[in-house]
């Protein structure tokens, strides 16, 4: 199991990469949207909000220093983010849906880009299905 060291105000957080759901870039600032495991700030886990700290850490960094220590999960289609493509759910009209109901809007380009790289990224990790031929990917 691969991990992410954060450094943090002080302190040193370790994050295992199956957790990450994605990354955010914001200015400087990267947030990094972890699969909540019944945390005790909420009861349930589509409940988790943008303030659930146990689930969400901000640090400042940029994405360039952080993609060394991702495989090839994790999908930089957007220059705001950084997708885990085991965690989508459903992708449609530019929105990836991934987690626990969590929609990522991005612009058609950026989209047409995403949908390729986790079309290849599935035809890739089950070879032995037919995804190719599948319409519901294209």
């Amino acid at each position: 199991m691969a991990e992410l060291i954060v450094k943090k105000n002080r302190g040193i957080f370790v994050f295992q990469t199956d957790d990450i759901v994605y990354m955010e870039k914001n200015k400087r600032k990267i947030c990094l949207r972890i699969r909540c495991k019944g945390c005790t700030c909420c009861k349930c886990c589509s409940r988790c909000d943008a303030a659930c700290e146990c689930c969400n850490t901000e640090f400042y960094g940029r994405f360039n220093d952080v993609k060394p220590y991702l495989d090839n999960r994790f999908m930089h289609c957007h220059r705001s983010y950084i997708i885990n493509m085991d965690h989508i759910v459903w992708m449609s009209g530019c929105e990836i849906f991934v987690g626990d109901n969590i929609s990522i809007h991005m612009g058609r380009d950026a989209y047409r880009r995403a949908r390729k790289m986790f079309s290849d990224y599935l035809n890739e990790k089950y070879p032995e299905k037919t995804l190719k031929n599948a319409k519901f990917f294209l």
